[in-house]
């Protein structure tokens, strides 16, 4: 996988696409290859942020920011409301499954 270069002069919805496809991908390339116990270890201890965590909340955001806008009125829906945060993973708890959740978001989302 590589990483896309975001321009460095464009207009405002191509700058912002590119740099969401950048940070998309950095994510990404940080994920592969790790194990379902790589992607659970907290990042700086005592921090309790996990590359897991970063995924399950960006499937998430992918959800209600980028696809749910186009379908259900925005991303302040009553769904989302009554869901709260994790809605697009329910109870997802392995880190590859979560990796699939967070790519068909970010497919439905159009993203890449």
């Amino acid at each position: 996988m590589t990483r896309p270069s975001p321009p460095v002069q464009a207009d405002e919805r191509t700058t912002v696409r590119a740099m969401l496809d950048f940070h998309r991908s950095t994510l990404a390339l940080k994920c592969a290859g790790l194990t379902d116990a790589q992607l659970r270890r907290p990042a700086s201890p005592p921090s309790t942020l996990t590359l897991l965590g970063l995924v399950r909340h960006l499937a998430e955001v992918e959800r209600t920011w980028f696809r749910d806008p186009c379908v259900s009125g925005g991303p302040h829906s009553a769904r989302r409301r009554k869901g709260g945060a994790g809605t697009a993973m329910g109870r997802v708890v392995r880190g590859v499954r979560a990796a699939s959740v967070w790519r068909r978001e970010r497919w439905r989302g159009g993203g890449r």
